[in-house]
């Protein structure tokens, strides 16, 4: 385990540590509060599968991530006015026992209610395998509308997976006329190849789910992702991607099949295998088939004959039947890889006249995406038995003068005017889903001379509040302000406002969004705010032009300040490489003195014994008047005795003396303590007061927060690593809380006040708050493992014997936050705030309340969230998002 690159701000601006030392807790017990959830994609994230219109016109769809919760929503799409069109969530799925990660589309019955299936969530089972976190087999759910637009969620059937069942449905439902639905499963059964599945409505709401085959993962298929096709008689069609001549191109997996199933007077169902794909023909079916008037089927498959794309780039087949119940394909196309498209994942929709539509994920514009963006494309028959393909819509990327969406998996809408419609994984929106965008809806439209018009419906967007917020800072009329690293509406990260409102509630606000240029990139540090209200902070990265291009390079130190008009962002200062050879500008936050000054830290920049990037500086900035500020630079860092890389905020004296911390340096190499005195001449002098020795002394290790002071002149901290090696993965030991006392004639003396075991937190990366009792309050974001398991807000109590630790609240209990990383406030009533980095109704951090209470026991209160889903396992780490696989998901039978 090591520090984060991109760390919160230690200590708090003045005002806040004048508030915190009012406050006095006499009880260890506290109620917690979730003030705000972070949420990276409210309105969901990254489309995979077809939309569906009711009889007003209005869409619907699911998108396999984002949402409240991150695992994915049901939304609808309204036509407005002016050619807009509003998106409502109709539902977010838990990750829990309701669903996760629905990635095929939806159905409706006759009343308006929407039937679906999640790839995860429902009944956790070891070897239902979705992605590296979701371990449960998927449910299918109906939606049913009610009173005031609400919508809820029951879940019809739960999967069970291997060997009775299925597991995995990532296609779609349909209906037959008795109300049955009919599905399939991509795995499990009895032989772990998936199954074909029928659910049969009961009495008192109650589905039976009966599995119609299993897949032997031999001749017959194996893995089936799309959904069934009825014909008149009541026999079902699918595909299936794997299976059927196990010698196919090589391998033994097989090359997918098409099947039939028929029903039997005793009520079993008996599979026939009417098409077996051999490569030349086609390779790995993902999606459904269609009919036309003549009972053809047609569909396509993402691989075929040639040796482009890999592996062919994919074509259009159909299948007559003939009368001895046998089937012959026909390739109608097969895709060359260029601008035709690349690898048809989806089924096709088939209009009055025979034309087939359908999309590709890759190809079209090569000049944008590598492989191309994507297509839409018609087909078109022509005498002779020959068919004609047409682009009608070729995809790409801003910088190619299109924001349409890119990655097209599923299939369109036909509607009864000839409009189509679509969804698109990527794209839209790029400040979403780190620059990569959610997804997008889109609409083309037939124009004169053959051409189509393309309309951009909905971009799903990310969180204009941010994600992952920093430390906090607490006005005198109890508003809360802070920072997220990242998402906003630009995705380089955000200020916000906490407003509290009554009911105990609280409203949001974004003061300013970071657009990613000259303002800054990724504001990391507290704020600290003057005594006319204005605030100020800075962000690691952006702000020089020397630095586009290169995310890790610049950083500024700004100013917002308030305006009838609301808040204005004013650049005091931009660190460039001429001025900050370093990889990151200043990842801590600034401390002001009574003249207006700032003075900061940079991890890295001035000596170059640290190699090229520097060894860190403290720096100074002076208001010259207009409004211009200037920078001098204090002290650089050697990289030897006087330490090296200072990640914290500075705190002064009372003499005007700056003290902070390294991470490095020192006699041993394991971070210092330092003053910096004002010497004439405008010279500072820096003196280490104490030089950490590691897990050698078991005194700490990395400071990587900076100290606060007590009446007596004592400091206090925190260290990343050192203390006890109990920490399972980092071999650095779980850190401690330290204090330094002088002892006259300048020396100064350390004594561990609490070494950190892993139960009760570890490896604290925030600064310490005092109380007016002495107490100290801090938090640690881990569980002495490597990563996010859950963290505490803890408090130290001195006593007679020495000091006391109590765990005041641990994090990972259903929606409370995870990994607690900024600094903690204290307001004159003893509640304590701070944020969390991730974790929360999103996953990705709150910012929190904790309330003392007499009862001696911690009890919950998330004002703001529902209560945990039944069967409902968090599971939140740093980039749980990179761990959600896309699935090829594939469009649904008409």
């Amino acid at each position: 385990m090591r520090p984060k690159e991109l760390c919160s701000g230690a200590l708090k601006a003045s005002v806040t540590l004048l508030v915190s030392l009012v406050a006095t807790t006499s009880a260890w017990a506290a109620h917690e509060k979730i003030l705000h959830n972070f949420v990276a994609s409210p309105h969901g994230a990254n489309p995979q599968a077809n939309l569906i219109a009711d009889g007003a016109g209005d869409l619907y769809g699911t998108t396999a991530n984002g949402g409240r919760y991150g695992y994915g929503t049901v939304f609808e799409l309204a036509p407005g006015k002016n050619g807009k069109w509003n998106q409502v969530v109709l539902y977010s799925f838990t990750g829990g026992s309701d669903g996760a990660n629905p990635v095929a589309g939806l159905i409706l019955d006759a009343v308006g209610n929407l039937y679906g299936t999640t790839a995860a969530g429902g009944t956790p089972q070891q070897y239902c395998y979705y992605s590296y976190t979701e371990t449960s087999c998927g449910v299918v759910f109906e939606l049913s509308p009610g009173a005031h637009g609400s919508w809820t969620e029951s879940v019809l059937y739960r999967f069970n997976g291997s060997p009775n069942d299925g597991q995995t449905p990532l296609a779609g439902l349909i209906f037959d006329s008795a109300g049955r639905l009919y599905g399939t499963t991509e795995n499990g059964g009895a032989y772990g190849a998936g199954t074909v599945f029928e659910l049969t409505p009961g009495s008192k709401g109650a589905w039976t789910e009966t599995v119609l085959y299993n897949f032997t993962d031999d001749a017959d298929g194996a893995n089936p992702e799309a959904s069934l096709i009825f014909d008149s008689t009541g026999n079902l069609y699918g595909t299936a991607e794997k299976g059927g001549d196990l010698n196919c191109n090589g391998y033994t997996t097989g090359c997918g099949t098409v099947f039939k199933l028929t029903p039997n007077s005793n009520g079993t169902w008996s599979q026939t295998v009417i098409y077996t794909f051999s490569y030349v023909d086609g390779a790995y079916p993902l999606s459904n088939l269609i009919f036309d008037s003549a009972g053809n089927l047609y569909g396509t498959t993402p691989y075929g004959p040639g040796f482009a794309c890999n592996g062919g780039c994919g074509i259009v087949y159909r299948l007559a039947p003939n009368s001895d119940g046998t089937w012959t394909q026909t390739m109608l196309y097969n895709f060359a890889g260029g601008a035709d498209g690349v690898e048809p994942l989806a089924g096709l929709v088939i209009d009055g006249a025979g034309n087939l539509y359908g999309t590709t994920e890759y190809g079209g514009s090569l000049g944008s995406c590598y492989g191309g963006c994507g297509t839409v494309f018609e087909l078109m028959p022509r005498s002779k038995g020959n068919w004609e393909e047409e682009v009608i819509h070729r995809f790409g990327l801003p910088t190619h003068g299109q924001n349409d969406g890119t990655q097209l998996i599923s299939s369109l809408l036909l509607d009864q005017a000839g409009n189509l419609y679509g969804t698109a994984v990527n794209s839209g929106d790029e400040s979403c889903d780190n620059f990569t965008g959610c997804g997008t809806v889109f609409k083309l439209s037939p124009a004169s001379g053959g051409k189509w018009t393309t309309s951009l419906l909905y971009r799903f967007s990310a969180s204009p509040l941010g994600v992952g917020p920093g430390g906090l800072l607490l006005d005198s009329v109890g508003n809360l302000y802070g920072t997220a690293q990242g998402g906003g509406s630009a995705n380089y990260g955000a200020a916000f406002e906490l407003v509290p409102q009554p009911g105990g509630l609280w409203r949001e606000m974004v003061i300013h969004t970071f657009l990613g240029g000259s303002d800054g990139v990724s504001p990391g540090s507290t704020l600290i705010s003057d005594a006319v209200g204005n605030l100020y902070g800075t962000t690691i990265n952006g702000g020089s032009q020397e630095c586009n291009g290169y995310l890790s390079c610049g950083g500024v130190v700004f100013e917002l300040s308030p305006t009838a008009q609301g808040w204005k962002e004013s650049v005091l200062y931009r660190f460039g490489k001429s001025n900050n050879q370093g990889y990151q500008g200043p990842a801590a936050g600034l401390v002001m003195d009574s003249s207006g000054n700032l003075y900061g830290t940079t991890p890295e920049r001035g000596s170059n014994n640290c190699g090229s990037y520097g060894c860190g500086t403290i720096y100074e900035l002076s208001p010259d008047g207009g409004g211009k500020w200037h920078e001098q630079v204090l002290y650089r860092f050697q990289g030897g005795s006087d330490g090296s890389t200072p990640l914290n905020t500075l705190v002064f004296d009372q003499s005007g003396n700056l003290y902070g911390t390294t991470c490095g340096g020192g006699t041993n190499g394991n971070g210092t303590v330092f003053e910096l005195a004002p010497t004439s001449g405008g010279k500072w002098k820096e003196s280490v007061l104490y030089s950490f020795q590691g897990l050698r002394g078991s005194d700490g290790s990395c400071p990587y927060a900076g100290v606060i002071f007590d009446p007596e002149g004592n400091l206090y901290g925190t260290t990343f690593y050192g203390g006890l090696d109990k920490c399972s993965g980092n071999g650095g030991g779980c850190g401690v809380v330290f204090e330094l006392s002088p002892s006259g004639g300048g020396a100064w003396k350390e004594t561990v006040l609490h070494a950190f075991q892993g139960d009760d937190g570890s490896n604290p990366e925030s600064g310490l708050t005092l109380d007016a009792a002495g107490n100290l309050y801090g938090a640690a974001p881990f569980d002495g493992n490597d990563y996010f398991a859950s963290g505490v807000v803890f408090q130290l109590s001195p006593g007679s014997k020495g000091w006391t630790e109590h765990v005041l609240h641990q994090f990972g209990k259903g929606f409370d936050g995870s990994g607690p990383t900024g600094a903690l406030i204290l307001d004159s009533a003893g509640n304590v705030y701070g944020p969390t980095d991730v974790g929360g109704t999103g996953g990705v951090g709150t910012i929190f309340e904790l309330s003392p209470a007499s009862d001696g026991e911690w009890i919950e209160s998330l004002a703001s969230s529902p209560p945990p889903p039944l069967g409902f396992t968090p599971s939140f780490k740093p980039d749980s998002k990179s761990e959600r696989r896309f699935i090829r998901n594939i469009g649904e039978g008409r």
